[in-house]
């Protein structure tokens, strides 16, 4: 539990600093999800009456009994408006979240180097991660997303999938980040579930708020607010699972080198073990050499974490 904590409290010191690079990015990656469900809501309360009457024809023709005409009440407009913003905060989740992920690990990997984060180069590699990051990220956004619809496979999906954004921005040779994350949260899933805590704190009690019959019609600016503060907390736990995910390379590196010496073949050796071993350059540092708006993006191979055969026996 004391790493859990030392490393969520160093992921919320990272952010506070980093507050003038990623404000933006949490101004409009959170307000426009907040905006979603405001107008889904508000489209529902609308056209609810139409709503009823499609579910009624495909109730239908699946033959079931379906009646559109039971007394309407605030719950059920919210319901409504849930369920029709779902897809399209799905779609916002998978394109734009990754986004302010690669920015947080660029704020995290500064801060951790004593360098203070720019606006201009946390941007710059963010666009050059964003194809290498896309895909997996909604991959696992969406299992996680609709395994919450009834909680535990969702949570279950969540801390196998914790690595997924920290693997894709700093690692070029892994062909399958959704399995290498599963591979190195093994034994490491109860302090991120531990880190996860304070932010279920927030959020659950949020949810069970905002289908409450006060929030039926929140203006638009309250909901745009309670989106950027939740992504300005998914900052921080962006930031925290960087930290567990730099953790699990440094242990795994030190364990293989004790495995060296303790072989008798001492850890210089074996050139090419040392390099594969090696701290990975810091992903901040392609950056500078990165001319996103000419298309052109220096290979990041230097990058590399440690290779995808270690970390199965190595926990810490």
């Amino acid at each position: 539990m004391l790493a859990s904590v030392k490393i969520l409290a160093e992921a919320f010191k990272r952010t506070v600093k980093s507050l003038v690079v990623l404000t933006p990015a949490i101004l409009v990656v959170g307000g426009v999800a907040g905006g979603i469900m405001w107008y889904a809501n508000a489209w529902a309360g609308e056209n609810i009456m139409t709503l009823r009457g499609f579910i009624k024809s495909v109730a239908d023709l699946l033959g079931q009994d379906y009646n559109p005409y039971s007394p309407i009440t605030s719950q059920t407009v919210l319901i409504y408006g849930y369920v029709l913003s779902q897809p399209f905060y799905l779609l916002w989740g998978c394109l734009a979240y990754p986004l302010l992920d690669a920015m947080s690990i660029y704020c995290w990997r500064k801060n951790g180097r004593g360098e203070l984060p720019g606006l201009s180069g946390a941007v710059n590699f963010a666009l050059g991660r964003y194809r290498k990051m896309v895909g997996p990220h909604a991959a696992a956004f969406i299992t996680i997303t609709l395994g919450m619809i009834i909680i535990v496979p969702g949570v279950l999906f969540g801390l196998q999938y914790a690595f997924v954004d920290a693997i894709t921005a700093t690692d070029d040779r892994s062909q399958a980040p959704l399995k290498r994350s599963q591979k190195l949260t093994a034994g490491r899933r109860g302090r991120i579930a531990l880190s996860w805590i304070p932010y279920a704190l927030w959020y659950v009690p949020y949810q069970i708020i905002f289908l409450q019959e006060a929030w039926q019609a929140p203006t638009m600016w309250q909901a745009i607010a309670w989106g950027v503060l939740d992504m300005a907390l998914l900052a921080v736990m962006e930031m925290a699972m960087y930290g567990f995910y730099e953790q699990r390379i440094e242990d795994a590196k030190s364990a293989r080198a004790q495995r060296k010496v303790l072989e008798g073949t001492g850890p210089d050796t074996d050139e090419t073990d040392v390099q594969e071993s090696m701290a990975p350059e810091d992903p901040t540092d392609i950056q500078e050499a990165t001319d996103v708006t000419a298309g052109r993006d220096r290979p990041v191979d230097e990058i590399n974490e440690a290779p995808e055969s270690d970390g199965e026996s190595e926990e810490a």
